[in-house]
């Protein structure tokens, strides 16, 4: 199994009952919240774009932005965070993380999933970029549609 994140993007409307919902609600209204446009499910690969991120000192931080809901494993991003990253997103090809990845730093820093050294680092490259392109996807549609967005890590 293993820790994965995904988001899901919220209308304003539902940011309301998100935000007055118990821990025991959250969960239900998140995926009853679903709504209609690209998955927003990084899988395993949270941590290492998390890293890359940072490195390239795009002010994005995927596991420690938002608002924690409700004391779980998610969080709210709200609409302006949605823009804000949406266009961090855009400014920020692929290639721009890529000149930060080394998969021996990756493997001896403990970034998670240990796959970094497989193929010689190109599976963990591959396996960045594929998710990459779907954050980015995620956030242009949410942030065209006025959406916050709620983050789940777990």
């Amino acid at each position: 199994m293993g820790i994965v994140m995904s988001f899901v993007r919220v209308r304003p409307e539902q940011v309301a009952e998100l935000g007055f919902a118990g821990a025991d609600e959250v969960g239900e209204l998140v995926f009853a919240a679903e709504n209609p446009g690209p998955s927003g499910y990084l899988d395993k690969a949270w941590s290492g774009l998390d890293h890359l991120l940072q490195a390239a000192g795009s002010g994005i931080e995927l596991t420690d932005a938002g608002n924690s809901l409700a004391d779980t494993d998610y969080s709210l991003w709200p609409g302006e965070l949605v823009r804000e990253t949406d266009e961090r997103l855009r400014a920020l090809p692929f290639d721009a993380l890529a000149a930060h990845y080394d998969p021996a730093a990756l493997d001896r820093a403990g970034i998670y999933p240990n796959i970094w050294l497989r193929e010689g680092g190109a599976e963990g490259l591959h396996y960045l970029n594929h998710h990459y392109a779907g954050l980015r996807e995620f956030f242009r549609h949410a942030a065209k549609h006025g959406s916050a967005a709620v983050a789940h890590l777990g």
